[in-house]
């Protein structure tokens, strides 16, 4: 388990790095031209939104090129904001919800795609289930002062699935699928486990309160 649990953290740490790299020197141009963080969030949403359009009936390689341009841009935005020190709590919450509606979008068109047969149905359903529960696991425990990013499936690494899995026959397409499913309910447990640790009766957070009350 430790094993894998290191694997996936090298390999998210590695998706990061990369994309920032191939990204710097379009966020330079981007902070020179004086383009808007928002800006670039927004136009990433409606890529994403023509990606899952484009996964109701078109081939899935064709989708995953186009939510693969979608999450250049949501890498971009931050870093555009940073680089202008235009990051403040209004950009942060904009990204947060339309990450949300991203997700939803994409996993929204799989499922009508894969309606017709039940176990397909059933795991795009959970894929977006567990996807919704990361986001909120992560939300709820800033809510309450706990940052958890426990589990290998951040979101940076469930598009990259998503988009790989694309490429891909559709025999392999559901094998990687049904990997991505599985890893994202387990980083669920593990972020829930980690927020247990910290709220639980006990545990020094716990007993800080208790202090304070």
């Amino acid at each position: 388990m430790k094993t894998i649990k290191a694997m996936a953290k090298a390999i998210s740490a590695t998706i990061r790095r990369t994309l920032l790299m191939l990204t710097r020197p379009l966020v330079l141009l981007l902070a020179k031209l004086r383009v808007h963080p928002n800006l670039l969030t927004i136009i990433g949403f409606l890529i994403t939104i023509c990606s899952a359009w484009l996964y109701l009936s078109y081939p899935t390689w064709i989708a995953g090129l186009v939510l693969f341009a979608a999450g250049l841009f949501d890498t971009l935005d931050g870093q555009v904001a940073r680089e202008r020190r235009k990051d403040n709590d209004f950009g942060a919450l904009l990204d947060s919800v339309v990450d949300r509606l991203s997700e939803f979008a994409i996993f929204s068109a799989l499922l009508w795609r894969f309606r017709e047969i039940p176990w397909q149905f059933a795991l795009f359903f959970l894929a977006l289930a567990a996807s919704i529960m990361i986001s909120y696991a992560r939300a709820r425990g800033e809510g309450l002062r706990v940052k958890t990013k426990a589990g290998p499936m951040t979101r940076a690494v469930r598009y990259f699935w998503i988009i790989i899995a694309s490429f891909l026959p559709p025999f392999w397409f559901f094998v990687v699928m049904i990997a991505f499913t599985a890893l994202a309910w387990l980083t669920v447990a593990r972020r829930c486990w980690e927020l247990y640790t910290f709220l639980s009766p006990g545990s020094a957070m716990s007993e800080d309160k208790e202090r304070r009350s």
